[in-house]
Order: structure tokens, then C-alpha cells, then sequence
């Protein structure tokens, strides 16, 4: 269930709709702060506009995207799973195409906002008051602040996102919020994201930070040493830092996934499907908190949680929370 643009969360008692669209920052790349956003219609053959909504105000002006209305977007087919309306027809069509491989992908997007819900609040458990969102999509109403002021109101964010959609989205949501910040960057540059100015007006990184990381690192090849990064992030980070990782597999639906990942050949986002011990493998260093390495549903659900009804193996997401 690709994301990597994230707009991640909802809530533990809630069904709504989390996280996606990455390579980078953001379940994508760039590596600068997004320039305001055009008038409508202002569109070149590099911008396009698109309405971004926010179920709030109902009444979100229209933000740029890259990726022109004729190809899909992975951050904006994410946010076609989650039900929102930041997307085109060939987003939708591209959704379409999924549900027919993965015809539960938007159960499953749902399942994903919850389980990273369940993450942030296990890392705030830890003490951590502060988030480093990576991927973090298309804003929406379950973004992560969201989730974590709902328990701690003092909680800091910084969001990173490589596509100017999701960065300006995210922009428009956080004004006047001096706890909260943006940045497009990519999620493959940590010097550009750990070292930013934006991420200095936000985050303290002597202290404990929950860094979030959803649906990320499938669009990660391994020439990129995905690895190796994740070693960078987790030597930059406070000791009791907790990392938040979920990552695209196809054990447990082989033949779906390889279908899946044709699919997604044709985005501005490939998957690289990982297996858990490859998934293990990047997690090297980390201190990996029970229940470990897990399909999605598994890790730690409440009670009450409707995922429990979810076929794990079908998933196509595994789950692991994670020590510096």
C-alpha cells in the first residue's frame, strides 16, 4: 500500500485517514523551501493546481504539484485512497487500477493512519514531545500534530515532504503556529533536513524526537543505501528517540504485490518491496521494541481496534517501532 506522501494519521478511536507520498521528505525530493503558491490557473508545464480540501474549512485554496494533472501523482493517489480531494481524473483512475489488484487498499490505508497513530502515542509514552514527520503527504484533518496534541498540546512537528503539493497543503494548515513547521527536502539528504533553519526553529535535537516514517522507504532503491541513511538518522538523534517505520512487502501476497509494483513502475515513485528480513536489515543499530518486525494490524492494536478483523498476511505492510 504505497505512501510515501504521507498525511498520516487518525486517530485510536477514529476510522479516518492517515500519511503519503515519498522518496523523500515527504512520504519526495527538492531539497529548498516551496515558493508560494500561484493563482489558480497560473498553471505551466512545471506547476499545476489542484484544490487541496480540508474537511475543517471546506475551503482550502488551490496548491501546486509538479506532477502534471495527466499523470499520477503518488501523494495525490494516496489521498485518493483516504477518500480526499486533492487529486485528478488520472489519480482516480490510477486508484482504480490498485483496487482491482488490492481491491481492500483503502481499508488498508485507514489501518495505516491508525497504526501510525499507535506508533507517535508509543513514542510519547517514551517521553518524546517532539516529531520529525518524513513523508508526510497531503495534509489532512489526521495529520500528525493532530494525533499528538490530542494528548500533550505543547507537541512539536516538523514536516518534510519532497512534493510542493504536500508542502504547500501543509503550509497553508500550520500558519501562525510557531510549534510547527515545514520543509521540502528529501528524505535521502539528513544533513538538509537535521540541519535545516526550519528545523531549527522547531525541534531541539538534544532531546528525545519521535521520527516518523511512513510508507517511505519503498521508494527507496538500494543503490540509495537506504541503510545507511537510516544509520545517519539514528547517530543524529537524542538517545530515547523513537522511530515510527512502516514499509510496503509482498510476503504474504506475492503475485499481488508484483502487480501492484507494475503499477506503480508508471508514477514518479517505483516500489521496492522489502521483505522483513531486508526490513531488518535497515533497522541495524536500532533498538527494535516488541512486538518487533510485524504486519501492520499486529502491532500492538487496542482492544477495540478495527483492524483485528484484517487478514495480517494480506496487508502488504509490515510495521516496526523502534529505540535509538
Amino acid at each position: 500500500m504505497p505512501h510515501a506522501n504521507h498525511t498520516h494519521h487518525a486517530p485510536l478511536s477514529g476510522d479516518a485517514a492517515h500519511h503519503a507520498d515519498v522518496a523523500g521528505a515527504g512520504h519526495v525530493g527538492g531539497g529548498s523551501a516551496a515558493s508560494a503558491a500561484p493563482d489558480a490557473g497560473a498553471a505551466s508545464n512545471s506547476e499545476f493546481s489542484l484544490a487541496v480540501w480540508d474537511d475543517t474549512t471546506a475551503s482550502w485554496p488551490r496548491r501546486p504539484s509538479e506532477v502534471g494533472e495527466d499523470a499520477p501523482s503518488v501523494a495525490r493517489v494516496y489521498n485518493t485512497y483516504l477518500g480526499g480531494m486533492a487529486n485528478f481524473d488520472s489519480d482516480r483512475d490510477f486508484a482504480r487500477r490498485v483496487a482491482a489488484v488490492i481491491p481492500e487498499v483503502k481499508t488498508l490505508a485507514h489501518a495505516h493512519c491508525r497504526a501510525l497513530a499507535r506508533g507517535v502515542l508509543v513514542g510519547m509514552e517514551h517521553g518524546a514531545r517532539q516529531i520529525v514527520d518524513i513523508g508526510a503527504g497531503i495534509a489532512t484533518v489526521w495529520s500528525t500534530h493532530h494525533i499528538a496534541r490530542a494528548h500533550d498540546p505543547t507537541c512539536r512537528v516538523l514536516y518534510v515532504d519532497n512534493e510542493l503539493v504536500a508542502v504547500e497543503s501543509i503550509r497553508a494548515g500550520i500558519a501562525n503556529d510557531d510549534r510547527l513547521g515545514v520543509l521540502r527536502a528529501d528524505v535521502r539528504e539528513p544533513d538538509a533536513i537535521l540541519r535545516s533553519w526550519e528545523a531549527s526553529q522547531v525541534i531541539d535535537f538534544a532531546r528525545p524526537v519521535i521520527l516518523v516514517m511512513g510508507l517511505l522507504w519503498h521508494f527507496v532503491p538500494d543503490s540509495d543505501d537506504p541503510a545507511g541513511l537510516l544509520a545517519r538518522y539514528r547517530t543524529a538523534l537524542a538517545p530515547g528517540s523513537v522511530l515510527v517505520l512502516t514499509h510496503d512487502t509482498a510476503q504474504g501476497r506475492e503475485q499481488d504485490m508484483a502487480l501492484l509494483a507494475q503499477l506503480y513502475a508508471q508514477t514518479n515513485r517505483p516500489l521496492v518491496l522489502r521483505g522483513r528480513e531486508e526490513i531488518a536489515d535497515l533497522l541495524r543499530g536500532w533498538d527494535i521494541l516488541d512486538p518487533g518486525i510485524v504486519y501492520m494490524p499486529l502491532w500492538r492494536p487496542n482492544t477495540d481496534d478495527p483492524d483485528l478483523g484484517l487478514a495480517a498476511e494480506r496487508s502488504c505492510v509490515y510495521m516496526a517501532v523502534a529505540r535509538t
